[in-house]
């Protein structure tokens, strides 16, 4: 087993010391180590828009015209059918866990249904599209445009509309009970603000809160935190098989902490949605493959691994999927990433290193190995392999071995044989 878990993170990486000196752990950044605690299947065909009351999850599926209830304390699953309707829900929200409302749009424009009675509330009045609800427990609806949100009673009496300062385009409402309802808002791409709404102007202004992320719209978290995923990835949703950070951020304060790798969940899959319930991370994953969802709780365990850090530029399925792996069968070690994105990554990198709070592994990604030779901070993985009682040269393909040097600073984890 422990002989198998090396030779996964070995052929995926390369090591990184001080040259001939001792190996040392570095410990900069330590992410909490998050195991999965359950999972289940859901009964959906797509989930066109969910919301989280108390202990329960509402998902509105309206291909089954049902919505799908998740207990997560209980871990009971239940389904609400819903009457038919022709009309797109957009959001939804509930007030009590038991009137499930939806912002709908139909041919004639936007307006707030009650989705388990198909009950007609009120006409949403706005020539823009509508694209999210937040509805408080007095019965107060806000409803956002990508430039404006409208404040509404339950009978449906528009009572503000606040405009949002250019060039800030809404995305999707937060609040907080403390302190009032907020929207996050795009003012340039990979740019996320908070802006917060004032009523009593007709106003919304940016607070001093920047995050810099890909992807906030699909993520979010309890009454004071939103979680939010940051890699550099081509992907129009974060896809678990390719790794990543995921952060809390706490509307309360506006600071943001680290969560966990995304490899520890432990699933691949689109990351659709994400929340935070007492201790556990609960995800939503879609399957492609088979068209399918499935629900993955992940709690923080009181692990006595010892971490380390393997620094990535990348995101490599074959990385991620070799650092899954030897999480789940290393007993002593616990591997995290740490992304390094941006104008210079390699330079960034460099001086990690030079400074003393490098990684412990790198996965040379579109890096000049030489330049890390040349600095003496690879170690040469044939000591590991030689000094190890379980596996020796042997147990690779020598001609590979002997292809890249006397000295081993990095392996590939994959190679292809050419035959003539």
């Amino acid at each position: 087993m422990k002989k198998l878990a090396f030779l996964l993170i070995l052929l995926a990486v390369t090591l990184c010391g001080c040259g001939d000196k001792e190996v040392t752990h570095t410990d900069n950044t330590s992410y909490p180590i998050y195991e999965t605690t359950y999972t289940c299947d859901l009964p959906v065909q797509e989930i066109t828009c969910l919301t989280v009351f108390e202990t329960q999850l509402f998902m509105v599926d309206q291909h089954t015209q049902e919505i799908v209830t998740y207990d997560n304390a209980t871990k009971e699953l239940a389904t609400i059918p819903l009457l038919a309707t022709s009309h797109n829900i957009v959001a939804v929200g509930t007030t009590d866990g038991k009137s499930i409302y939806g912002l709908t749009k139909g041919d004639d424009g936007f307006s707030i249904c009650e989705l388990v009675t198909n009950q007609f509330l009120f006409e949403v009045a706005s020539d823009e599209d509508a694209i999210d609800m937040l509805v408080l427990e007095d019965g107060t609806f806000y409803i956002a445009t990508q430039t404006k949100v409208a404040k509404y009673n339950m009978q449906g009496e528009c009572i503000s509309i606040s405009s949002v300062v250019s060039p800030y385009e809404i995305e999707m409402f937060l609040h907080d009970t403390s302190k009032g309802v907020y929207v996050i808002a795009e003012a340039e791409p990979d740019c996320i603000s908070m802006l917060s709404v004032d009523v009593s102007t007709n106003s919304i202004h940016p607070i001093d809160v920047t995050l810099a992320v890909n992807d906030i719209s699909l993520l979010w978290g309890n009454n004071h935190a939103i979680i939010y995923y940051v890699p550099n990835t081509a992907n129009a949703k974060p896809n678990l098989k390719y790794g990543g950070i995921l952060y809390s951020f706490d509307v309360s304060t506006g600071n943001t902490n680290v969560i966990c790798d995304t490899v520890s969940i432990g699933s691949s899959g689109l990351l659709e949605y994400s929340y935070c319930y007492e201790k556990e991370l609960v995800s939503i994953l879609y399957d492609e493959e088979t068209s399918s969802y499935k629900l993955v709780s992940t709690s923080q365990t009181t692990s006595t691994k010892t971490q380390l850090t393997i620094a990535r530029t990348e995101n490599n399925q074959y990385i991620a999927a070799a650092i899954q792996n030897f999480n789940q069968l290393n007993t002593e070690y616990f591997v995290s990433s740490k992304y390094y994105f941006g104008d210079n990554p390699g330079l960034d990198l460099s001086l990690d290193i030079i400074s003393g709070d490098g990684p412990d592994l790198v996965s040379l990604y579109d890096f000049p190995i030489e330049t890390y030779v040349k600095q003496g901070v690879l170690q040469d993985m044939y000591r590991f392999i030689d000094d190890d009682p379980e596996i020796s040269r042997e147990d690779f393909s020598a001609n590979v071995l002997q292809a890249i040097s006397v000295v081993l600073f990095q392996c590939s984890n994959s190679y292809i044989k050419l035959f003539a």
